[in-house]
């Protein structure tokens, strides 16, 4: 526990990158945990953490690719519930009066209670 006590002591008067490397350089197996200001700044990270949308917009990426291609973002996750009347009468058949009932019962609703 003293040990411990001491290490984060040690690592805490450090910047991240410098404590991982002087750790790393003793044997130790490590890496700094960073931040999403840190990731603007890792330039080898750069168009796979974290993305330029289309219209310009950072956004959140995948630190890995498929099939060695990086991830594109073609369009933005849509918000919560924008679909649900779309899915319920091309799958469930659902006309106005259906959609309507489920509404007024709070089954569809897309804010947080």
């Amino acid at each position: 526990a003293a040990d411990r006590a001491a290490l984060a002591a040690w690592c805490a008067v450090r910047p991240a990158r410098a404590a991982a490397d002087a750790l790393s350089s003793a044997g130790l197996a490590v890496a700094p945990v960073l931040d999403g200001m840190d990731l603007l700044r890792e330039t080898a990270l750069c168009g796979y953490t974290l993305l330029n949308a289309a219209n310009g917009d950072l956004v959140k990426g995948m630190p890995y690719c498929f099939d060695g291609r990086p991830l594109a973002i073609r369009a933005p996750a849509p918000d919560l519930g924008q679909h649900t009347d779309a899915v319920l009468r091309e799958i469930l058949g659902l006309d106005d009066a259906g959609l309507s009932e489920l509404a007024a019962l709070g089954v569809t609703r897309a804010e947080p209670t």
